[in-house]
């Protein structure tokens, strides 16, 4: 929408966040958590586990940040 997204001090004094490098961890954290349900879904949906990767790259077309993907 054009708008900036908010610092991490922002986003610490929003949420009573003692340090931006705990927020720093926690983003990680719940990134790293859903790439594996993320993952933990594909594979019920697909029929190898080939077709995870592909179905990986196509969602990362729209949720930009996942292009980070750790394998």
């Amino acid at each position: 929408d054009g708008i900036d997204p908010p610092s991490l001090s922002e986003i610490c004094h929003k949420y009573g966040i003692a340090d931006p490098r705990i927020a720093s961890n926690m983003i990680i954290t719940i990134k790293r958590r859903f790439r594996v349900i993320l993952r933990e879904h594909l594979r019920q949906t697909v029929v190898s586990d080939g077709q995870i990767e592909d179905e990986l790259a196509e969602i990362s077309k729209f949720l930009p940040h996942m292009v980070q993907y750790e394998k």
